[in-house]
């Protein structure tokens, strides 16, 4: 079924794709009066295949909108390019700007929050809303506060963890030179009501519960009175 849904996708000229293939596992049960008599099992395979299509909008920057529609194996060969057609041609209604990508190393922290800032300007949705790790900006030089000042209420997520000024390695909070507490207590003082993310990586793979444990003692112990109970 794949290789057909990718055939038609060609004849269609559509070029940016993307096919989901679930297998669900269905019981069918059959009652002769009350009592259950029969029960059948079968796997039933569900395909959702996603359509791209790049555009630009009235002020000529390029977006990027898709959308997704179910596929059935008894669709012939005309049903199923008529349907791509179709979700082909929606696409275009559903644009999204796209941004390239600045350069990780190159690229200074403050430009990256600025870039993310203008993002959630023009595309201007309740449901897209800004993350920040704390660690690569600390090391780069840069404020972490840049965040909070560009952002406002639109930062929603946080990666808090330490950082030894030098690399994006994610330390233990307190292992490291970021000033935590001092950052909790900014946090506090602006109101900030989104998430806090832990994260630890690699380096604490061998005990990742016990790592967190401390972690997560380490962190309440820093937090501001404000945010205590």
């Amino acid at each position: 079924m794949i290789e057909r849904i990718k055939s038609a996708l060609e004849r269609c000229g559509i070029s940016m794709w993307r096919i989901n293939e679930r297998l669900d596992e269905t019981t069918e049960l059959f009652f002769v009066k009350k009592q259950l008599d029969t029960r059948r099992t079968k796997d039933v395979r569900k395909y959702e295949v996603t359509v791209f299509r790049d555009v630009e909008n009235g002020s000529g920057k390029p977006g990027r909108g898709f959308t997704s529609i179910p596929v059935l194996p008894s669709m012939d060969s005309r049903q199923l390019e008529e349907e791509l057609k179709g979700a082909y041609y929606a696409a275009q209604f559903a644009a999204n700007p796209y941004f390239e990508l600045p350069d990780p190393v190159q690229a200074p922290m403050a430009e990256e929050a600025g870039e993310l800032a203008q993002a959630l300007e023009e595309v201007n949705s309740p449901r897209l809303l800004g993350m920040c790790d704390v660690t690569p900006p600390f090391a780069a030089r840069e404020p972490v506060c840049n965040y909070l000042d560009l952002l406002g209420n639109r930062l929603a997520h946080l990666h808090v963890v330490d950082s030894d000024g030098s690399s994006d390695s994610h330390l233990i909070p307190g292992d490291g030179a970021l000033p935590l507490p001092e950052l909790l207590a900014e946090l506090c003082h602006r109101g900030y009501q989104g998430r806090c993310t832990i994260e630890l990586v690699t380096a604490y793979q061998n005990e990742p519960s016990l790592y967190a444990r401390r972690a997560v003692e380490r962190l309440r112990a820093m937090l501001p009175e404000g945010w205590k109970g």
